[in-house]
């Protein structure tokens, strides 16, 4: 992160237990932004993946602020494997840009 950004790193450590992430907090303006970024590994089992990520959301989501997640998330969605991301709670507004 640039110098000049307004922001802080978020410890998600205790909730990062199938999958690698990291977070900061960073405010533009008067845009706040969460930013999440998450991997999982290929052979990472996707019922835990997607239980960790549902841990770091409820920590890091606030109505007031913008929530990012990025990465790399090990899903090819030109196999028809059943693992694809429909996995949107209906307390996180959320948004796929890749599918």
């Amino acid at each position: 992160m640039h110098k000049s950004l307004n922001y802080e790193g978020v410890d998600i450590k205790n909730y990062c237990k199938a999958v690698e992430a990291c977070a900061i907090k960073l405010k533009l303006n008067s845009t706040h932004i969460c930013i999440i970024s998450i991997y999982r590994t290929p052979i990472g089992i996707f019922y835990f993946f997607t239980n960790n990520l549902d841990f770091i959301c409820n920590k890091l989501y606030n109505p007031t602020s913008k929530l990012i997640i990025c990465g790399d998330i090990n899903i090819d969605y030109l196999k028809n494997t059943g693992k694809k991301i429909n996995y949107k709670p209906c307390y996180y507004p959320i948004i796929l840009l890749v599918q």
